[in-house]
């Protein structure tokens, strides 16, 4: 059986209508007139749902007015970082979650224009103002970091079906007066649904596409014979020094140590396809090691080099000069970032990594802990006195490729200090492989979870990778799109539900041997835990807080 890794990408990523993102082109409604077909009337589905707040671990600022669907319309502000010093909880309870500080920096559990704290459901107050749909269909380059139309993709509108015209246009012409489901489906790119979305002008749908992987260029930097020892341990015994690269184009750095008597690398580079230089932030360090000369767990630097700029081309054979190696105060020259992580589910395995975090994008892996459960870790990570604009980011992952738990926390300064609670992972899912009558338009469900406030729900064929279909919601259901059905009849079908403490982002499924080499490069390491839950690098500015994502996995089998 292949299983499934999840990778974090845009909210409503795949069928985000309106979300905001940095590379988002401008709505324009289709001219009823141009090129779209219509077929059945429209049947609407009501069902359950939240107000528009932000979610997260973010600062929740002035609310907007209820919107069922739960999915942004416009890009976030970003929010300023957290204090230096700020001991903070994450989860624990719904009511002190949503900002994620406590004391002073607690976000305000958040309200409507009313007063009123927002309702899991529709008040038989909310009224939907009779509306048309439209927008356009936009699919995303994970290359280009930029969303194109999508021409001719399909659309469901409850059970009115539409096709967009060659500009990624559609249009519904008759009035929609309640909360109704919308899918989109294209070529190449995952099909994806979002639960009640309330009527109105211009629902833009953004989808994400099957082949996530980020494109290469092919001429491969190879650096040999890069010579790096560090400092002798307590047993006057010298080991290899280890090597972290981060760019903001997230470029290929793949250190291959050849020799560890000689502390001797043969380097691999590449950068992403256009580009033949990769410029970023070089960090070469020193592991302190017990007396056996193991690197303790967490890792923890004693001596550190960064170079900035680091700037590889493609043509070049040598390792750039790092120049000597400065004096490093072991009080002055490192700061403590201190974790507390805790779960209500039992969990076999569990990896944690901290990143330096750049103001200006790079990101560089620090230090890393594994273990078999969740528990109190502490990282001395390494000050950057060139820049003082820097943060740190700690990113935790629980559990295995079928069930896990995954929290982030981005914007962490010197000392600080948090307890994550991981969110419990999804149970009850149904349909499941003991299910014996399950159609080509199943519906999905699964038992909610108090702290989460929407659910992804993944779907694909377990033996190939030509289709994928994701749902969005803010209760415990979702049903298949009855109007565009691509199930087929005696198939075996992978069923992922991930329960998500925000709105605005969705998650991505990787589950080919070459998507699982290509994410254990980019976190440096191919014998760490792989983290399943990932936030894609475009719209990591949309929770600066950091966020928390569960899954859990079944199969089913139609008839």
């Amino acid at each position: 059986m292949k299983y499934s890794k999840i990778v974090l990408g845009l909210l409503v990523s795949v069928t985000v209508f309106s979300l905001g993102c940095d590379n988002k082109q401008p709505t324009t409604a289709n001219d009823p007139t141009k090129d779209v077909t219509s077929s059945k009337s429209p049947t609407p589905t009501s069902s359950a749902s939240l107000a528009n707040y932000q979610g997260g671990l973010e600062i929740i600022s002035t609310p907007k007015a209820p919107n069922p669907s739960g999915i942004e319309e416009s890009p976030p502000t970003e929010l300023s970082p957290l204090p230096t010093g700020s001991p903070f909880i994450i989860g624990k309870a719904p009511p002190e979650f949503g900002g994620g500080a406590a004391g002073t920096d607690a976000s305000p559990t958040p309200t409507l224009s009313d007063g009123e704290t927002p309702s899991p459901t529709p008040s038989p107050q909310e009224v939907v103002v009779p509306s048309k749909i439209s927008g356009t269909v936009y699919g995303y380059n994970p290359t280009t970091k930029k969303y194109v139309t999508v021409p001719r993709a399909e659309i469901a509108i409850g059970d009115t079906y539409l096709k967009a015209d060659d500009g990624g246009r559609y249009y519904l012409n008759e009035e929609i007066s309640t909360f109704v489901s919308i899918s989109a489906f294209a070529e190449g790119y995952v099909g994806s649904t979002v639960k009640s979305v309330t009527p109105g002008e211009n629902r833009d749908i953004h989808l994400q596409p099957l082949d996530n992987r980020k494109q290469y260029n092919p001429n491969t930097i190879i650096l040999k014979n890069v010579n790096l020892l560090g400092v002798a341990d307590a047993n006057n015994v010298q080991h290899p020094k280890i090597l972290s690269f981060g760019d903001v184009n997230d470029s290929r750095f793949i250190p291959y140590l050849t020799n560890a008597l000689t502390g001797t690398y043969r380097v691999e580079i590449n950068p992403t396809i256009g580009n033949t230089v990769a410029k970023g932030k070089l960090l070469v360090y020193d592991q302190s090691r017990d007396f056996n000369g193991n690197p303790t767990n967490p890792t923890q630097m004693r001596t550190f080099q960064f170079l900035d700029p680091a700037t590889f081309r493609v043509g070049d054979t040598t390792f750039p000069d790092l120049g000597e190696e400065p004096e490093i105060d072991q009080d002055k020259d490192f700061t403590n970032i201190s974790a507390d992580f805790r779960t209500t589910e039992n969990f076999s395995s569990f990896v944690c990594n901290a990143y330096i975090v750049f103001s200006t994008g790079e990101k560089v892996l620090a230090s890393k802990f594994v273990s078999t459960y969740p528990q109190k870790v502490s990282f001395r990570l390494p000050k950057y006195n060139k820049n003082k604009d820097i943060s740190y980011s700690i990113e935790a992952h629980a559990g295995d490729a079928l069930r896990g738990s995954d929290v982030v926390v981005n914007n962490l300064r010197e000392n600080d200090s948090f307890t994550a609670y991981l969110l419990p992972t999804p149970q009850n899912i149904a349909p499941n492989h003991y299910t014996t009558s399950v159609g080509t338009s199943p519906s999905f469900s699964w038992s909610t979870i108090s702290e989460s406030k929407a659910y992804q729900v993944e779907v694909e064929k377990t033996d190939n990778n030509d289709f994928r279909w994701e749902g969005f919601s803010t209760d415990n259901s979702i049903p298949y799109p009855t109007s565009l059905t691509y199930l087929q009849k005696t198939k075996q079908y992978r069923c992922q539900v991930i329960a998500m403490d925000f709105y605005k982002s969705g998650l991505y499924v990787l589950n080919t041997a070459e998507d699982m080499r290509l994410r254990a490069e980019r976190i440096k390491n191919s014998k760490d835990l792989q983290f399943k839950v990932l936030l894609a690098k475009h719209d990591t500015n949309t929770l600066p807080r950091g966020y928390r994502a569960s899954y859990n996995t079944t199969l089913f089998r139609t008839k």
